[in-house]
């Protein structure tokens, strides 16, 4: 019944190493506004943990659909966006989002997809998003987009 589903138990080690924020002169994404966007909940949970250890709390949605609402609502800095999704796809929400007045128009939107074909990445761009990530998520990848496309520190301060 209701309520009763499978209990999924996720590890996901991160290494000292794998922490690149916590060196010297890293750019740090501490408190960014991070949404990340994916129709399996274990997906979501996984990203969830590594941006957790760069100090994110982000905000999960799990279909394009749900994400379109939450950035009709309120302000982001950056979207995390599951590519293949049942329903408004990764490529088809930021087309949506990039369409219509609002306040994440010109939000950065990372792809985040298993598959990393240059073909694919050109349709991620085609579709307005700003840069990709591959599945498995590698926090250091993961990282490094992240700081690629977030505004400054200071930029981001002001405008909490």
């Amino acid at each position: 019944g209701l309520g009763r589903g499978a209990t999924l138990r996720l590890t996901v080690r991160v290494d000292e190493a794998q922490a690149p924020a916590a060196e010297a002169g890293a750019a740090s994404i501490a408190g960014a506004r991070v949404l990340v966007v994916d129709d399996h909940v274990v997906n979501r949970r996984a990203i969830e943990l590594v941006l957790q250890t760069f100090g994110v709390e982000p905000t999960l949605a799990e279909s394009g659909e749900r994400a379109l609402e939450l950035l009709g609502a309120g302000a982001f800095d950056v979207v995390l966006m599951d590519v293949y999704m049942p329903g408004l796809g990764g490529r088809e929400t930021p087309r949506v989002l990039r369409a219509e007045p609002g306040p994440n128009r010109g939000v950065p939107v990372i792809a985040v997809t298993a598959s990393s074909t240059p073909k694919d990445w050109d349709a991620c761009r085609a579709a307005g998003m700003n840069a990709h990530v591959a599945k498995p998520i590698d926090p250091a990848q993961l990282h490094a987009a992240l700081v690629e496309v977030l505004p400054a520190p200071p930029a981001r301060t002001a405008a909490a």
